[in-house]
């Protein structure tokens, strides 16, 4: 049951920090053309 959670929480985490990662990429290509 534990495991389960927390491996729940970190699959929740990943997802949440490939959307932030995604969202920082963005910004960075509109605002400063590379």
């Amino acid at each position: 049951m534990l495991c389960g959670a927390v491996a729940e929480s970190l699959r929740d985490g990943w997802v949440v920090y490939q959307f932030v990662l995604t969202l920082l990429l963005n910004f960075i290509n509109h605002h400063f053309v590379l």
